[in-house]
Parts: C-alpha cells; structure tokens; sequence
C-alpha cells in the first residue's frame, strides 16, 4: 500500500509561497503606481508589466468574464452527481468521498473568492468600475485552476475510456490556461495578483488531491 501522507508536503510548500507574496506584495519593492495609484510590492515585477498594460484590454476583459461562468457550471455538474448520488443511496455520508471533499473544497474556494473582495489587498493598477476594485488575489484565475484543476484529477480518476480522458483532460487544461492568459492580458490585474491566483489554486487542488488518495487509502485498508 502506498504512503500518501508525503503529497501533503506539496500543499504545504505551496501555502507558505502564497503566504510569502502576501508578505512581499505589502513589504518589499513598495512604490505608488497605477491609476488608483496604489501602493504596491514586488514592483520589479509589477511595474514593467503595468506599463506595458496601461489600459484596458476590453476584447481579453470580455473574454475573461464570459469564461469565469464556466467553472460554476462545473461546481453545479459535481454537486448534481452528489446530489444524485444521496438521492439514491439515501444517506450523505454513502456518496462517493472524493465528491463530500470537493464540495468542502469548492465552499472553501469560493469563501476565500469572496473575502478577498471584502478585504482588498491591493487594488486594480487600472480603473475598470469602482476606482477601489480589490485585485489580490486575481479570483478568475482561482476560481480556473481549482475548478479545472480538480476536474482533471476528478476525469483521470473515474473515466476508464482512453480516448475520452485525453480529450476532457486537455479541453479542461486548455481553458484553464485560457482564463490564466485572458485575465493577465486583459489588463485588470498586477502580474502579482497573477501569479498568487495560480499558487493559491494550485494549494487547493493539491490539498484535495492529498485529502482523497489518504482517505481513500484509509477506507481501502478498513474493507
């Protein structure tokens, strides 16, 4: 039987970078910049990409937004197979424990999407609606790398056709990487912003996958 329990060193490390760009994007290399003109870290990094993104993309802003619908789309596609699956086996805890932890772990992504807009980090380098928008972390590319992320884990796991898992896997990387690129393009959001979406993403899908191969392995072992 395999030891899982070392995957959790994965969402670990990736917690502590998410944690430390919340640090640095308050601390370190702080200057004034954008139209709200904000205070704002890491300006190595933010600055060159604000200059060359000084105005709104409104083609990749557009893009970005239609495409954020999807990954609820696909949180009401698992909750359908949980709730399918409790309607049949009429108790909560008999549906499939990979689907509880990705409903635990969507609550979680989307509490998180909503209190970072309630509690601004930064603010947008450029005024699209409200000159105060929050902007940290950017939560199109959250809401993409966990939704798709755990999809693709969710694909590999229960589908049995070849063919058709190559197919769902790369449609689902593919617009994860689209909604990564749109929104970076799209001029909305300091690279920073960016870059502490995808590791806080990539946290998350790396701690559910962590939590399913050890509870999994814990339920294997009581049968």
């Amino acid at each position: 039987m395999k030891n899982y329990k070392k995957l959790f060193i994965i969402p670990c490390a990736l917690l502590l970078a998410f944690i430390l760009l919340f640090i640095f994007v308050k601390t370190v290399d702080v200057s004034v910049l954008g139209e709200n003109s904000t205070n704002i870290g890491l300006t190595f990094m933010n600055k060159p990409f604000y200059e060359s993104h000084k105005t709104l993309n409104e083609t990749f802003y557009k893009l970005s937004k239609y495409l954020g619908y999807l990954p609820f789309l696909m949180i009401a596609f698992f909750a359908g197979i949980g709730l399918i699956q409790f309607i049949k086996r009429k108790k909560f805890l008999e549906v499939d424990k990979d689907i509880l932890i990705l409903g635990i772990v969507y609550i979680f992504t989307l509490a998180l999407y909503f209190f970072f807009d309630f509690v601004p980090v930064n603010v947008r380098p450029i005024i699209v609606e409200d000159p105060m928008e929050a902007s940290f972390p950017s939560s199109h590319t959250l809401m993409g790398v966990v939704v798709f992320g755990t999809a693709i884990y969710e694909i590999l796991k229960r589908f049995t056709n070849k063919y058709l898992k190559y197919v769902l896997t790369t449609v689902s990387g593919i617009l994860m990487l689209l909604m990564i690129a749109f929104r970076t393009l799209s001029g909305v959001h300091w690279i920073s912003d960016i870059v502490s979406g995808i590791v806080l993403g990539l946290f998350i899908v790396s701690l559910f996958i962590a939590l399913d191969l050890n509870i999994t392995r814990n339920v294997e072992q009581e049968e």
